[in-house]
């Protein structure tokens, strides 16, 4: 966050103190808060100790990509790009649970029906997107040009 808008947040912050906690993992690592923390330092507040939530969770990233899916100001298609690239990177981990080497692929074959893309539709569904952004999301994920949006 940076100009305007990182000026806003330390306005607000100012007037109306801090809403949302910093969130640190058990080892004091900060996981979610970095525009906040830095907003309250411009504004010459100290951070007290009750606006400081301990994850005690094991999943630091998983905990650090979903409080960011989960922020206003993404968009659908960047909700979309992480989910994909989540989902890719679970199915690479099972694949090499198993032993196999070769990458995760997120494109059916010869009427079967891909895990990675089912699961990324699926989430679409339950996060209100469309399959198209979630297409979009897998294509971006893999490294490859994304379709464009149907006009």
């Amino acid at each position: 966050m940076e100009g305007e808008q990182f000026a806003d947040l330390v306005r607000d912050i100012t007037e109306k103190g801090l809403k949302t906690p910093i969130t640190v993992d058990k080892d004091g690592i900060l996981l979610d808060g970095r525009n906040r923390l830095e907003a309250l330092e411009r504004a010459g507040i100290e951070l007290r100790s009750w606006q400081i939530q301990i994850y005690r969770g094991d999943d630091r990233v998983g905990f650090i990509k979903s409080a960011n899916a989960h922020r206003r100001h993404l968009t659908k298609q960047q909700v979309a790009d992480l989910t994909a690239t989540d989902l890719i990177k679970a199915a690479e981990e099972e694949a090499a649970k198993l032993g196999q080497t070769e990458p995760v692929s997120t494109k059916g074959g010869r009427s079967k029906k891909n895990p990675v893309r089912q699961a990324s539709i699926e989430e679409a569904k339950k996060r209100g997107y469309s399959e198209s952004t979630a297409s979009r999301g897998l294509a971006k994920a893999r490294g490859k040009t994304p379709p464009t949006k149907a006009n």
